[in-house]
């Protein structure tokens, strides 16, 4: 009579299923987007260097939405960048190339002139 070993049957039948299930597991997270790294923001400027009006004063500075390298999701609402250091996710502004009139703001700030 043969000596069979009685464990050597069962891995023979436990083996492709096991590299069956390591294969799932591996291509679910490839797909969740556990295997690429983030790589930041871009901007994208539609106003340059332009007179604003945010909150009734004048400022200057530069308006952009940002944009996600990965999830190619845009911001909602514009950024606006003052060069006086005002920083702002609002749509409640507006931007003119020429200087606008007076009677649109209350006040000029100062450190952007």
């Amino acid at each position: 009579m043969k000596n069979k070993m009685v464990g050597g049957g069962i891995l023979k039948k436990l083996v492709p299923f096991m590299m069956a299930a390591v294969a799932v597991v591996v291509t679910a997270l490839s797909m969740t987007g556990c295997t690429y790294k983030a790589k930041g923001v871009t901007k994208f400027v539609f106003v340059k260097d332009e007179y604003l009006i945010y909150n009734r004063v004048l400022h200057k500075g530069d308006a952009y939405t940002e944009q996600s390298v990965i999830d190619d999701i845009t911001a909602p609402t514009p950024i606006i960048d003052a060069h006086c250091g005002l920083k702002r996710g609002t749509n409640m502004y507006t931007h003119s190339k020429e200087k606008p009139h007076e009677s649109e703001y209350d006040s000029i700030c100062d450190i952007c002139f």
